[in-house]
């Protein structure tokens, strides 16, 4: 049952405020009276097509439930301001009193319930600390792992753990709650954005990457936002996008608070392999000095404290300099030959959580480019061996990229011999078997 019109009573205002029925309103006296009311008495009364007030008895039920007295309930409505919000407060809690006109009493009551309701959930959260301290657990061994092993080993605990966190984010939790759980997020999506590189699916990776970014802001934490812009830099950088690369290490610099943690220096080796990659050396050298200098003052924040990926090594930035001259050719091979044989050294010399078969698959092939400019086929082959060897599932996007970079320099070589003919052979037959790894979700493959 309802009424057209507008309404004839300051209670049928109330009711429509509300968005009360007659049924429900009349249901609702009911229960409070313990007396029966019918939906057409409760239409009645709202209409005002009544000769009499109702009893004394229902008249003190009527004020406890809307809070004003039954003369101003029987009243015409009130009118009410433009600006303040229709149906935004709840029956039975707000006194306005018995003066109409009053508005500012109804306002400030009305301001005092929405305090009162806030205060009731404030602190309310769907997510403990001790689950936060276990995601964040989760999320540093995850880094910790994977460059380490193989991605197949990592995804379906990659894919649970950012799974729950959003789904913690779709509830309610208080704003320091939200701001960790924000960071382990973005955390969770950079890892998966390397995963999506790694199994050579660019576009997926640079939605985790923006993903990773935007976590990051609402997080209040510039360094992931920076680190962020590195791996959107690495993503371009791999699919030859140069010049883009170049800009989002740039991004990434900018926004590191002071140089502060080793992503600045990732982010600084990163401008120089995308610069070297346009042939512009002389300043891919200076990018390589600069990620020195900041080496040199730079101090640990949270990222290197989850270390693993999030971490940016000396070995690694070895590598990543000796990526950059390869691309120099036999002007910087000498200088190649040396940033890749440190980087090796200092990974074979490191603990077994701190190597990385992606960043040393990397400069053996730098190392193997190097020697052949240099004239040593011999020394390119032994260099390249292991990288040759390795299992399938570790066949990562970077990897094969940079075996294809060898195959690049060695058919540069007119005269290889039997040496450089056999390299070539291998490296055909290594790029006939990429990356395969078991879905962990289907009986198919990922190619």
């Amino acid at each position: 049952m309802a009424a057209a019109g507008p309404p004839q009573t300051r209670l049928e205002q109330l009711l429509r405020e509300s968005n009360w029925t007659f049924e429900e309103f009349a249901k609702r006296f009911s229960e409070k009276t313990g007396k029966p009311l019918s939906p057409r008495q409760a239409y009645r009364w709202a209409r005002r097509e009544i000769e009499t007030l109702p009893y004394p008895s229902s008249r003190a039920a009527l004020e406890e439930m809307f809070g004003e007295n039954v003369e101003t309930l029987f009243g015409p409505p009130i009118e009410r301001p433009r600006w303040l919000p229709v149906g935004h407060h709840r029956l039975g809690h707000i006194d306005h009193g018995r003066d109409h006109a009053d508005w500012q009493r109804q306002v400030m009551a009305m301001c005092a319930e929405k305090a009162r309701g806030f205060l009731s959930g404030a602190g309310q959260s769907n997510v403990g600390r001790a689950q936060i301290e276990e995601l964040a657990d989760d999320i540093k061994a995850l880094a910790i792992d994977y460059p380490v092993k193989p991605v197949e080993d990592l995804i379906p605990e990659l894919a649970r753990t950012q799974i729950e966190i959003f789904d913690y984010l779709r509830g309610k939790q208080p704003p320091l709650v939200s701001i960790d759980l924000h960071l382990l997020a973005g955390v969770a999506s950079g890892l998966l954005a390397k995963a999506s590189h790694d199994l050579r699916n660019p576009r997926e990776a640079m939605t985790h990457a923006r993903t990773a970014a935007e976590c990051a802001s609402l997080a209040g934490h510039p360094g992931l936002q920076a680190w962020a812009e590195g791996m959107r830099s690495m993503i371009e950088y791999w699919t030859n996008q140069y010049s883009q690369a170049a800009r989002s290490a740039r991004r990434g610099i900018e926004l590191t608070p002071g140089n502060r943690g080793s992503s600045a220096i990732w982010l600084a080796s990163s401008e120089a392999r995308a610069l070297a990659a346009q042939g512009r050396i002389t300043e891919a050298k200076a990018a390589i000095e600069a990620a020195d200098r900041i080496r040199e003052v730079s101090f640990p924040d949270t990222l290197d404290e989850i270390g693993g990926l999030f971490s940016f090594s000396p070995a690694r930035g070895l590598y990543y300099a000796a990526d950059a001259l390869a691309r120099g050719r036999k002007d910087c091979a000498t200088e190649t030959e040396e940033f890749a044989s440190r980087a090796l050294a200092a990974y074979s010399s490191a603990s077994p959580e701190n190597r990385s078969f992606g960043d040393e698959a990397g400069s053996r092939c730098d190392l193997a480019i190097a020697r052949i400019h240099l004239g040593n086929i011999e020394g390119a082959a032994e260099a390249i061996q292991p990288v040759l060897e390795l299992p399938r599932p570790m066949r990562i996007h970077g990897i094969v990229a940079s075996v294809e970079e060898v195959e690049k320099t060695l058919s540069t070589i007119p005269h290889q011999g039997r040496a450089g003919k056999s390299l070539s052979d291998e490296i055909v037959e290594f790029r006939r078997c990429p990356l395969s790894i078991e879905n962990p979700f289907t009986d198919a493959k990922v190619l």
